[in-house]
């Protein structure tokens, strides 16, 4: 009747609508559709959801007080000096044009055959491969004394 997709965001909305009532602050709710959308749009088909990983590591910078807050009863110190919500919604804001970006970006650079099939050793020619003394030699160039 429904399809997955739908039922799937009925409960995410479900889900953060109660959890914007159970912090008493409707950016929770924002919050939590935000970091939906990224794991929806950014999620691979094959390997691990690498750019999923790194928008919920952005997102949790941006809205990591709130839910703080929501679990503990504890204000974090900032909350009380400033007017945080202002800023957390420039955060999300920022963050949804992030994940406009890395959709965008991906579209453009989708490659033909899959990036998580592996070549054989034996297809990689000496000439790629890169002797270990060169990266050894370029981590002391860098780390020695100018």
């Amino acid at each position: 009747m429904f399809s997955e997709r739908f039922l799937t965001g009925a409960v995410v909305c479900v889900v953060a609508v109660c959890a914007g009532q159970l912090a008493g602050d409707w950016l929770a709710t924002a919050a939590i559709l935000v970091l939906w959308a990224g794991w929806s749009l950014l999620r691979d088909k094959v390997g691990p959801p690498v750019l999923a990983l790194a928008f919920t590591h952005q997102w949790m910078q941006v809205t990591i007080a709130i839910f703080y807050y929501a679990l503990t009863g504890r204000r974090v110190q900032t909350m009380d000096f400033i007017d945080y919500r202002p800023m957390v919604l420039i955060g999300l804001g920022c963050l949804l044009a992030l994940l406009g970006g890395l959709i965008l970006g991906r579209r453009h650079t989708q490659p033909l055959a899959s990036p998580f099939v592996r070549q054989s050793e034996s297809s990689i020619t000496p000439e790629i491969k890169l002797p270990r003394n060169s990266f050894v030699f370029n981590y002391l160039r860098e780390i020695g004394p100018c």
